[in-house]
């Protein structure tokens, strides 16, 4: 799934605020499989492969959730 594509599901969906964040990060837990396999690859394109490890995860999200309007930065520990 690309960025785009998971953008325009989220808008499909009808929902907003914290619902519609929900909704993006269900999309994403269930698109991308966790894995160490291609820890180069940039977030859309572990999104694409359907497999990525955590900060792919969470940056693709942060890109879809961006595109919705809301504001958003990661944040590491």
């Amino acid at each position: 799934m690309k960025i785009s594509q998971a953008v325009t599901e989220c808008e499909n969906s009808d929902l907003s605020g914290w619902a519609l964040v929900h909704f993006a990060q269900h999309l994403v837990g269930t698109q991308m499989m966790y894995s160490y396999t291609n820890s180069y690859d940039l977030p859309s394109v572990a999104l694409q492969k359907g497999r990525g490890y955590c900060w792919q995860q969470s940056k693709a999200l942060l890109l879809i959730l961006r595109k919705l309007g809301f504001q958003c930065r990661l944040a590491y520990a």
